[in-house]
């Protein structure tokens, strides 16, 4: 697993840095708990950007952490694509 989270930042990011990790997820459940888990850790920001966020129950609970951080003080800013998200 380390090797292949090495190979693919490499191609992708460039040199790995220093004091990060990788963690790989190998479904939407293990994602979407991933995200909560961090959302709600987030203690000075959340940058997250996403194709789709459905109104279902997983879109609603990524939205309801996200208020939750953001009336806690936490800067919380959000990048959507207009046509994943188009009638949602």
């Amino acid at each position: 697993m380390r090797l292949l989270a090495g190979q693919a930042l490499s191609r992708a990011a460039g040199a790995p840095l220093g004091g990060n990790r990788v963690q790989l997820l190998i479904d939407g459940q293990a994602h979407f708990e991933a995200w909560a888990g961090l959302i709600e850790s987030a203690r000075q920001y959340v940058l997250l950007e996403n194709y789709l966020i459905a109104d279902d129950p997983v879109g609603r609970r990524i939205r309801d952490l996200l208020i939750a951080r953001a009336r806690a003080g936490v800067h919380v800013a959000l990048i959507h694509d207009w046509f994943g998200t188009l009638g949602n």
